[in-house]
């Protein structure tokens, strides 16, 4: 087994292929994404009126209500829209990886399957997975509905009240590279969690599919101390990627809030002042609390993306194995009915991992209608030959063939 020289798919970039034949489903998503954002920020508008206007007189006191009904309903609309489009386009989207991947991994060579747990491949079809399809059913979602609303209060503050909004266009890079910066560390611990929870799951799928072993040998307490002992290793590396989640949600709440604060001590004083209207200063400060709510959900959605570039990092890595054992469709093939001739020739075949051949030097040949007994003790080599004539491994050195066809020129 090698791995392919194409460059690893290392990020979330990896679900783009998933995600092309769903183009539509993604365009409805957008559109029901773009209604959504657009119904929150207009929100604060629809405030600034009623304390401006709305308390003077009674006719613009239900203008003022029935906008902000208005505003709710298609909010509520586009939203639930928004949920449904994402929704299934993850699920569809993690199930086609779902497809590819079992599809990769049922091809690859025996040396593969002597090589990696099953326990492991089955965290990564099902636990990895379902991380991605968290991040793209939902925080995908979160973080761009998040992003457009950060960008549009910003702007909307600017506007509103350009001084203070001038501020928060300085303050808002100084919040987002911190969360930028550490985000690469909690995809190395997501990783690292990912991986100690897929030896705990190996762990038991070895022990489960030997369970008739484990209790003739009554070694029940040893697998369970061992299993034990991997889920504990899974635990701590689980709680290091929470305390960097957490500081990291800790920092952006108290630098978002904090910023929030100052800028409404600074509208409070320019109203009291006269300078402002009570209703600008509310404007500006729901979009303040837009802009800081959605950094700080920002901030947690960061983490979980890059918990899921672990995740798809360790999918990419099984996507980059290929077979040893030649796989081009266009080999050589049977020129008429196959008569069953069979020559193995000067074979030496070594399995995985072992110092010892297994066959050394091995010559037989098979006419047509032959019977030929393979006897001999255990050991001896007599499976191997059969796996190497069912092409599962290539010999190291001489060939196989069949009707003077050379087994490695041909498609599996």
């Amino acid at each position: 087994m090698t791995d392919k020289p194409s460059k690893p798919m290392n990020t979330l970039k990896g679900l783009l292929p998933f995600l092309k034949p769903h183009k539509k489903l993604v365009a409805l998503w957008l559109l029901a994404l773009a209604f959504s954002s657009s119904a929150t920020l207009f929100f604060p508008v629809a405030i600034k009126h009623l304390v401006d206007e709305g308390f003077s007189k009674t006719g613009s006191i239900n203008e003022s209500f029935i906008l902000l009904f208005v505003v709710a309903i298609a909010l509520a609309l586009a939203t639930a829209l928004r949920f449904f489009f994402v929704s299934l386009l993850g699920e569809r989207v993690i199930a086609d990886l779902r497809k590819k991947l079992y599809e990769h991994l049922i091809h690859l060579d025996q040396q593969f399957f002597h090589e990696t747990r099953s326990g492991e491949l089955i965290s990564r079809l099902s636990a990895d997975a379902e991380l991605l399809r968290s991040v793209v059913g939902s925080s995908m979602s979160i973080a761009l509905r998040s992003g457009i609303t950060v960008i549009g209060s910003a702007i909307m503050m600017v506007v509103t009240i350009p001084m203070l909004g001038v501020y928060v266009l300085v303050g808002i890079p100084l919040i987002v590279l911190p969360m930028v910066i550490s985000g690469r560390g909690v995809r190395g611990a997501s990783k690292n969690s990912q991986d100690r929870l897929a030896d705990a799951n190996a762990r038991a799928s070895e022990s489960f599919n030997a369970v008739h072993t484990v209790q003739s040998y009554a070694r029940e307490d040893y697998e369970a101390n061992r299993f034990v002992t991997a889920i504990n290793y899974a635990l701590a590396a689980a709680r290091k990627r929470i305390a960097m989640q957490s500081l990291l949600t800790a920092c952006a709440i108290i630098i978002i809030f904090g910023g929030v604060t100052i800028l409404l001590w600074s509208g409070a004083r320019s109203v009291v002042a006269g300078t402002l209207t009570a209703g600008t200063l509310t404007q500006f400060v729901f979009y303040a609390m837009l802009g800081g709510g959605s950094v700080g959900a920002l901030a947690e959605v960061w983490a979980e993306v890059q918990r899921a570039a672990g995740g798809m990092t360790r999918i990419s890595d099984l996507f980059a194995k290929t077979s040893s054992v030649g796989n081009t469709m266009q080999g050589a093939t049977f020129t008429e009915k196959v008569q069953g001739e069979i020559a193995f020739e000067d074979l030496t075949f070594y399995y995985p991992q072992r110092e010892q051949p297994a066959l050394t030097n091995f010559t037989l040949n098979i006419k047509p209608g032959e019977t030929v007994a393979l006897v001999g003790p255990s050991g001896a080599g007599k499976s191997t030959v059969f796996q190497l004539l069912l092409r599962f491994y290539d010999p190291q050195s001489g060939q196989i063939s069949i009707d003077h066809c050379i087994l490695r020129d041909m498609a599996p």
